[in-house]
């Protein structure tokens, strides 16, 4: 049966359980802080259970074999379609985890790192400039020009 689904059943449910789950997170904020998160969290949920009960529907038309209506360029959802949304949305996540481990700074460098090689930059020399440049322009405006505290890690 899970072989069978929609693949908007899982785009749908994976939605919902992340909005969800940033709706419980969002509860710990000041109440005028939390309006607008709760406001499109919202409608991330309403849109999503809209989403599931079309896969369903779907769903079920293709095991009725029924001609399931398409758009025009809507293909059967596979691994290598969604493999760079994946390996990006792992590599997001694992930045996150480290910044707490490793400080803002560190971490940053190693994501740009990845990024800038998953996106095919050979040049090392571009890869200094644009690490470099890049830190040191968030360096001096949220760090020295807005007294934002950034993470620092164990490391820095």
């Amino acid at each position: 049966m899970l072989k069978q689904l929609h693949h908007d059943v899982y785009a749908g449910f994976i939605i919902l359980v992340t909005s969800m789950f940033f709706i419980v997170q969002a509860k710990g904020f000041p109440e005028r802080a939390a309006l607008f998160p709760y406001l499109i969290l919202g409608l991330f949920i309403f849109f999503s259970i809209l989403l599931l009960f079309n896969g369903f529907r779907k769903t079920t038309m293709r095991a009725k074999a029924i001609d399931v209506p398409a758009a025009d360029d809507e293909e059967q959802l596979s691994f290598s379609m969604i493999k760079m949304p994946v390996l990006i949305l792992v590599t997001v996540t694992i930045y996150v985890i480290l910044i707490n481990v490793l400080g803002f700074f560190v971490s940053t460098a190693i994501f740009m790192i990845g990024i800038l090689f998953a996106l095919g930059m050979k040049s090392l020399k571009a890869y200094i400039l644009t690490i470099v440049f890049t830190l040191l322009f968030i360096y001096l405006l949220f760090v020295k020009l807005l007294h934002v505290f950034l993470p620092t890690g164990l490391l820095f």
